[in-house]
């Protein structure tokens, strides 16, 4: 009975630990998590060697050199999902996308096995941590810059699959876009068009107004219709006015039209061109290192990145702003930290339409590559590792990959789902300037003044109105009445009525106005008229007595 139970207690006991190592299998924890660089020499790396003389002896091919392998590559804990702290199922970086499928044609493994690594902290450069990763594990699991420096530091770089070539991204206005067919009307606001139309209908009624009052309601001697003096006033909006008027009111009211127009059409003028030089004048070219220079601009840049590195060696003199993350050197340039950022062009094929990073579509890639960079995976060359093997291993994958397209597949995948900014749906900003359109604030004194003149030309008029009407009911009788009736005083009595009205004229107030005189002139040439006509008549009767 005892020994039933001992066997039964074992084969529980291996049971459980078969689930147990069955559920850590399957979901795949990390097999090392460090949070800092190790301090000691421990390395975790595998051994290569056999597998090597396997393939000099035609046992294996190289094709397959790591079939059931389990690798031990090392991530960084920013390439795992955040809350599970696992590889995310769903879209993981690109760099675990091409470890799978390199895994799955070579047929290694690799899940089960990696280790988790922190980025740089306080002193340290991400060079210092691509050197501990590769020393302690089989390879570094993200892509890394292939230099000069590491290559001479005997780090292996297989085939390359990341685009780590330095550009500059820099937020930009949008300038142009859809036809502005409203553009001619930016100057002004809504408000002040509006006002300027019905001060041009408002100054025509009073220009007819007035000439009517004027006129005492004559019609035919007044100098312009309603139609005439709406066309005039429009015109005059565009700088033109061709009436002439004779009142002392109308004459008010075409000095303050003028003037008003003078005001707007210069105020229209100076704002519409301040809205075309500011739209159309591009901001400063970046096409190379040496034009950030020239304008003194600032970069932001990945602290203790071989970016910063290769920044502070060939340009020295550029102002440059250390990020302790690729996120934060995008989100440097929306806060206003730097002008642009240095970034790779991989990092920007995949960030560009991510709405964390570009969230108002307003940065783009400007200028030339700053330099030509290949990226990828990287390694620690070891001859007692034989760890050149993995290279040749992933190299040969990543060109098969290359040939058949699979490459392309992937990366074109990874940035569709990386998109999260729809930016044709996103309105850009016309202009990034402080213009604006003049609103009747600016520009409402021009109207009161205009509204002054013409209250002052309406007091006139009915003031000139009313003395004209009070002096010729002071005057008496009509100045064409005739005082003769003979033909041999005809001459006599017109000669003696032009030089009573004048006489009259020189009586009358100096208030009196032109328009007065040259009623009284109508008048007596009318008066002389009707005398040579009476003249005729008696004439022609004297002949025909004379005949007879």
């Amino acid at each position: 009975m005892i020994g039933y139970m001992s066997n039964f207690y074992c084969h529980s006991t291996c049971w459980a630990l078969f689930l147990l190592v069955s559920h850590v299998a399957t979901q795949q924890v990390p097999l090392f998590n460090v949070a800092t660089l190790g301090t000691t020499n421990e390395t975790f790396r595998s051994n290569f060697c056999e597998l090597h003389r396997q393939i000099d002896s035609g046992a294996i091919q190289l094709r397959y050199a790591l079939k059931n392998v389990k690798l031990r590559p090392a991530l960084f804990r920013y390439q795992l999902d955040s809350k599970t702290g696992r590889i995310a199922e769903v879209n993981p970086p690109i760099a675990i996308q091409i470890l799978d499928e390199i895994a799955r044609r070579a047929q290694f493994e690799w899940r089960d096995s990696y280790s988790v690594i922190d980025s740089p902290d306080g002193n340290q450069t991400w060079g210092d941590v691509l050197s501990w990763s590769i020393d302690t594990y089989d390879l570094n699991g993200d892509w890394y810059l292939r230099t000069t420096e590491r290559l001479a530091d005997n780090i292996l770089f297989p085939e390359y699959w990341y685009d780590g070539s330095l550009i500059l991204v820099k937020k930009t206005v949008e300038v142009g876009g859809a036809f502005p067919w409203n553009a001619v009307f930016d100057p002004f606001t809504y408000g002040v068009w509006l006002l300027v139309l019905a001060t041009a209908f408002i100054t025509s009624i009073s220009y007819y107004a007035i000439d009517y009052i004027g006129r005492d309601g004559d019609i035919n001697k007044m100098e312009v219709s309603i139609r005439e003096s709406l066309y005039q006033s429009l015109l005059s909006l565009t700088g033109h006015y061709n009436l002439d008027p004779k009142q002392v009111g109308n004459r008010m009211i075409a000095l303050s039209t003028c003037f008003f127009s003078l005001i707007i059409i210069a105020a229209y003028t100076a704002n519409l061109a301040s809205f075309l030089v500011v739209r159309n004048t591009p901001a400063a070219v970046i096409n190379n290192m040496q034009d950030v220079i020239k304008n003194d601009m600032s970069v932001c840049v990945l602290r203790g990145a071989t970016s910063e590195t290769f920044m502070r060696e060939r340009y020295n003199t550029v102002r440059l702003v250390g990020k302790e993350s690729i996120l934060d050197t995008y989100l440097g340039v929306d806060s206003g930290d730097c002008d642009m950022v240095l970034t790779t062009t991989g990092t920007w094929d995949t960030k560009k339409g991510d709405i964390v990073y570009n969230e108002d579509c307003q940065k783009e890639w400007v200028g030339r590559h700053v330099q030509f960079i290949d990226a990828g995976f990287s390694l620690r060359d070891s001859s007692k590792l034989c760890s050149s093997l993995v290279r040749d291993v992933f190299s040969l994958h990543l060109l098969e990959m290359k040939l058949d397209k699979t490459y392309e597949s992937i990366w074109n995948t990874h940035i569709a789902n990386s998109e999260t900014n729809n930016c044709q749906d996103i309105e850009a900003s016309e202009d990034g300037s402080d213009l604006a359109s003049l609103s009747v604030k600016n520009v409402g004194g021009i109207f009161i003044v205009h509204l002054i003149a013409l209250v002052v030309s309406f007091a006139i008029t009915m003031y000139n109105s009313f003395q004209r009407k009070r002096q010729v009911e002071l005057a008496g009788t009509p100045a064409h009445h005739s005082r003769l009736h003979t033909h041999d005083s005809s001459l006599e009595s017109a000669g003696s009525t032009i030089s009573q009205d004048l006489s009259e004229d020189n009586d009358l107030p100096v208030a009196r106005t032109n328009s007065l005189q040259m009623e009284k002139q109508m008048e007596c040439m009318e008066s002389m008229r009707k005398q040579m006509e009476v003249m005729q008549v008696q004439l022609a009767k004297l002949v025909e007595a004379k005949t007879e």
